[in-house]
């Protein structure tokens, strides 16, 4: 009988292949504003007001039927635990941290602004919930565990319990807590691995877990913050700015990171299969979560640099937001060409916000929908917070998303989890993104399931001792509706190392499950290097060489990976890469690379040739394959493959090495090697390899009709290979491609280009094509500036396109531009054809040695029709011409005039000494407090009037103020109403590192943004910009439908100066 066959598995296990209809979700009983599917039930198990529950964030149920929370005390609001959004004067040191001690280091730097206190005043806890009459509430509860309060620990994020042993994560350490002598109150604590949790980042982005694997171990998720570790046995794993799935043994040895590239995946569930699920969250921009297949060296291609470019772009030094990989090349996507080879793509894009993670245990009178997942989407509002329910099936190596539906909906859900008694118990956070006085768990029940005998062996079995159940008797529990009952059956029996058993059970069953059970078990023993594992190995081998279905074949290919050395091993993991299933090929593909067996080489490159790159996940085995068993040498002779997936599998696998050899394929005949080669050398980077992506810079430039395509971020990697590299020819090579006349160059990469020309002698500490701390050393620009006055001139001739930036670059070195005279320069002003910034500069350049005329020529140009020129002309004139300023500012506050102009006027009366521009600065205020005046230039005329300290204007301003009403919170802001520079606005939106507000909103243009804030497109058909105002400076006045009675947004006086708001309200005001 093959797997697809099995539709059914005893009385309660759906295959994955059933479908289900979605239910019609009504509001629930007991909390309305929840709405469960109808054949449910609702109770509150506990909550702040009667148990304490306060701000719970994940849960996990014991044997005994007590429910252990999480809750954090300490996040955000000053209370402990920090985010990179409210402390934007570390960043730099943050990117920069490599260890838990680097963090501290930071901290201790700091601790003007943040004292120890600030830290260890409050404490993550664990409380316990227990409902003694089983009524469904909760009547005892108490603190089982705190005191995690020392300046490194983060969020209480993730707990679990087996067996009277409790596994907490809360970073930097993952703990072991024991309660030993039964009173509900933790007595001992070991930390089974510290060093956890390198970087502040986002908060949130933390430890979590846990989840037994069908493997025996445990597996645990780390998000972003990072780690740097050293196992008990003594291996080293460094990942400072990415997240990772890692397992260990129940005792905490043999830790071991299987997958990375993760931005924040809040948990782990198996299915009844064995295959690994996890949800990486979204990162605000534009993108959406992902389901993730865990296989074992997968990289997901999250870096933190990626949000240092998206949301902290200011802190890298960088004034714009730029490209950056995560978006330019759609790495959040599910497969597609733009995507780099050496990640992992994801298998679907579901949630906004997701928390907890579970897996349907199988029996029906649970509730949900057996074979489903229940994932948590928590969106910081519980009116938009919800549990989706969602399964997944087989698709060539990987997984595919068969369907998933809405479960729950109406709570701030922070996790779920399948208790024993036939419940699902839920964490509700109540709603926001801080520590606060509130916190709930309610459980869901089947309707009419309350005396289920299923639900009550299994509370009946939870709690028995499994080392004292007879073989027979584990035997039949490989087959029990639960699959937590037959993990402990199995987990019983490997104890036991007697691997008959396992074969036993193999034998004598016809159903899947019970016999991948055995499987795992088999597994189990072979890890172990004792007479036990040799017997398990030999009969893995001995199956491995049988005609089994597809899943089994491929969970021996799996065992067989971690099985001891023996003679016919990898004969057994050939015969089974031979398989005509892509999943049964992957498993033996990834084994054999585990276990080095240099015999398969061949066998590997035939697989991944078949394969032709069609199958991601299939790609990815077979590059762990060659990363175990094959050479460099060997490595390198397949450049000369006929198959261009073959060499780009070759490609990949020197990047596992971060071998300088895969230089040599950068010349490759395919885009997708020679792409691949460049990412590698540049992204890791391999350093030794790094001059050969620069010499492709010239190449490309001075290439009038290129046979190739290279993609603005692909270009990008070039510039910056080059600055980074340094010297005289990568100089001319960047000036190469500044005056390219290739059509392929990207605008803005040329821009980059001139731009990173003027860092040359001072580059920064952040790499800023990739976002992450990358040091160089300072360098002399001597040759540079020689290289320059000598090649800008022509470079000004050939190329308007950036003549703004060379003039700008030329003014930053002092050249001396005799080649061109100020007539030349002059003219670029006076030309309405060339744009505003090349114009400006151009004025800006002349001011630098202006020629005797220049005050006229200035006065002239005030009058231009381009308003950027006015302005500047305006500025230039109160700064060089001995006289007449006075009068000309006072001409350009006309109301005719454009409001740039009227701006700058009114910003430079600032600091004027002449009697009548400050008396008209003073009739201006005067204006303004009557309600009439220059609204559109409001904001600058106040700004002007409290810089002046002259009497008349002191006198105006004084009134205006006493004008404003001190209970409105509107009125201090009401000159940011009109005048803002909605351009402007916009980057703000989307990229202002304290205001975050594409985290929480979406516009047209956006549309893929998780909603956790409504949704602004049209929002100026809505309301007035006073309407507008107020929903920035005080959100709390009026609150969206249908996103609850509180406001989650900070107001953004806070966060914002004046000018940013006014220019936020004008882009919000064109969403119409």
């Amino acid at each position: 009988m093959t797997f697809r066959h099995h539709l059914i598995f005893l009385s309660g296990c759906l295959s994955l292949s059933a479908s289900h209809a979605a239910p019609t979700l009504v509001p629930s009983e007991a909390l309305p504003q929840i709405k469960i599917a109808p054949d449910t039930k609702l109770k509150v198990f506990a909550d702040h007001a009667s148990q304490g529950v306060f701000s719970p964030t994940a849960l996990t149920i014991d044997e005994k039927g007590r429910v252990l929370v999480a809750e954090t005390w300490r996040f955000m609001d000053n209370r402990g635990i920090d985010d990179n959004r409210q402390r934007r004067y570390w960043i730099k040191e943050d990117i920069a941290s490599q260890s838990t001690d680097d963090r501290l280091a930071m901290y201790q730097r700091w601790h003007a602004k943040h004292p120890p206190e600030h830290y260890t005043r409050h404490s993550e806890k664990i409380r316990i919930l227990q409902d003694f009459n089983h009524d469904g509430v909760a009547d005892f509860h108490h603190i089982f565990a705190d005191q995690f309060n020392a300046p490194l620990d983060g969020t209480a994020a993730g707990i679990f319990s087996y067996n009277g042993d409790v596994y907490f994560a809360c970073i930097p350490h993952i703990w072991l807590l024991k309660d030993k002598d039964g009173d509900g109150i933790s007595d001992s604590r070991t930390s089974l691995q510290d060093g956890f949790g390198v970087r502040v980042s986002f908060s949130g982005h933390d430890l979590n877990g846990f989840a037994y694997g069908p493997d025996g171990r445990i597996y645990a998720t780390i998000g972003d913050r990072g780690f740097n570790i050293t196992t008990k046995e003594g291996r080293h794993y460094s990942y400072p700015g990415q997240g990772a799935v890692l397992r260990f043994e129940p005792d905490g040895s043999n830790m071991e990171v299987i997958h990375t590239g993760l931005r924040n995946p809040k948990e782990i569930a198996f299915d009844q299969f064995g295959n690994a699920i996890t949800v990486d969250n979204n990162s605000d921009q534009g993108d959406r979560a992902r389901v993730v297949y865990v296989m074992e060296g997968a990289d997901s291609g999250w870096r933190m640099g990626h949000q240092v470019l998206h949301s902290f772009h200011r802190a890298a030094d960088l004034e714009k937001r730029p490209i950056n990989r995560w978006m330019q090349e759609k790495m959040w996507q599910t497969r597609n060409p733009s995507q780099p080879a050496y990640m992992l793509p994801p298998v679907s894009n579901l949630t906004s916000g997701p928390s907890g993670l579970t897996y349907h245990p199988g029996p029906v009178s649970y509730p949900g929908t057996p074979g489903h997942f229940l994932v948590c989407d928590y969106r910081g509002a519980a009116k938009i917070s919800n549990i989706l329910a969602f399964a997944v099936e087989n698709d060539g190596a990987g997984m595919k998303v068969s369907e998933h539906y809405l479960f729950n909906q109406g709570a701030a859900v922070t996790d779920v989890d399948y208790g024993y008694d036939g419940k699902i118990y839920v964490s509700d956070f109540i709603g926001g993104w801080k520590t606060h006085q509130a916190g709930r768990v309610y459980t869901l029940s089947k309707k009419g399931s309350e005396h289920d005998t299923t639900i009550e062996k299994v509370g009946i079995l939870v709690n028995s001792n499994f080392d004292e159940i007879t073989d027979d008797k584990l035997t039949a529990l490989l087959a029990y509706p639960d699959m937590r009952i037959r993990l402990r059956a199995q987990f019983a029996m490997a104890r036991k190392q007697q691997p008959e058993l396992f074969v036993a059970a193999f034998d004598g069953s016809d159903e899947l499950l019970p016999r991948l059970h055995a499987i795992w078990g088999l597994g189990m023993n072979a890890r172990h290097e004792n007479q036990a594992g040799k017997k398990a190995t030999a009969q893995l081998i001995a199956m491995a060489m049988q005609d089994h279905e597809e899943e089994i074949q491929s969970q021996i290919a799996r065992c067989l990976g971690e099985a001891q050395a023996m003679e016919k091993r990898g004969l057994a993991l050939e015969t089974l890469l031979q398989n005509p299933s892509p999943r049964v090929q992957s498993f033996a593909a990834i084994a054999l690379g585990k276990i080095k067996h240099r015999a398969a080489f061949s066998k590997l490159v035939q697989l991944l040739a078949n394969n032709n790159d069609a199958d991601a996940y299939l790609r990815h085995a077979g590059v762990m394959g060659l990363f175990g068993t094959a050479q460099t040498d060997q490595l390198l002779e397949l450049k000369n493959h006929p198959s261009a997936a073959v060499r780009l599998a070759a490609v990949l696998t020197l990047r596992r090495h971060r071998s300088p050899e895969i230089a040599q394929f950068l010349s490759d005949r395919s885009q997708s090697v020679r792409d691949a080669s460049i990412r590698a050398i540049h992204d890791l980077p391999i350093v030794a390899a790094q001059p050969s992506v620069a010499k492709l810079l010239p190449a490309f430039a001075s290439d009038p009709k290129p046979s190739g395509k290279l993609t603005p971020m692909m270009q990008r990697r070039l510039v910056h290979s080059a600055f980074r590299v340094g010297g005289d020819a990568n100089i001319r090579a960047l000036l190469s491609y500044i005056g390219s006349t290739n059509p392929q160059v990207d605008l803005d990469q040329r821009r980059e280009a001139v731009r990173l020309l003027g860092l040359w002698n001072t580059p920064p500490a952040i790499d800023q094509s990739l976002g992450r701390h990358q040091p160089m050393e300072k360098r002399s620009n001597k040759n540079l500036v020689n290289i320059l006055q000598q090649d800008l001139p022509k470079l000004l001739t050939a190329n308007s396109q950036v003549t703004a930036e060379l003039l700008a670059l030329s003014s930053h070195y002092r050249l001396k531009l005799d080649a061109i005279p100020a007539s030349r320069l002059l003219s670029i002003a006076r030309n309405g054809k060339i744009n505003s910034k090349a114009r400006t500069e151009a004025l800006k350049s002349v001011a630098q040695n202006p020629p005797a005329n220049f005050s006229e020529v200035l006065k002239k140009l005030i009058g231009n029709k381009d308003p950027q020129v006015a302005a500047t002309a305006l500025r230039l004139h109160s700064k060089h011409a001995k006289s007449g300023s006075a009068t000309l500012i006072q001409q350009a506050t006309d109301p005719g005039k454009p409001l740039i102009l009227r701006q700058t006027a009114w910003s430079l009366a600032a600091a004027s000494r002449d009697a009548a521009v400050q008396q008209h600065l003073a009739t201006a205020v005067q204006q303004l407090t009557a309600g009439q005046g220059d609204a559109g230039a409001a904001l600058e005329i106040i700004a002007a009037a409290e810089s002046q300290q002259q009497a008349a204007v002191q006198q105006a301003l004084a009134k205006y103020k006493e004008s404003l009403d001190a209970q409105n919170p509107l009125s201090p802001y009401r000159i940011t109403l009109h005048g803002g520079n909605a351009t402007a606005g916009e980057a703000i939106f989307n990229s202002h590192p304290a205001a975050q507000c594409m985290r929480c909103h979406t516009t047209e243009k956006h549309h893929d943004v998780a909603m956790a804030g409504p949704n602004l497109s049209g929002l100026a058909k809505r309301g007035d910009r006073k309407f507008i105002l107020e929903s920035l400076v005080a959100p709390n006045a009026k609150v969206a439908k249908g996103f609850g009675t509180v406001s989650a947004m900070p107001p953004m006086g806070a966060l914002l100066s004046k000018k940013e708001i006014r220019d936020l309200v004008a882009y919000l005001s064109t969403l119409k």
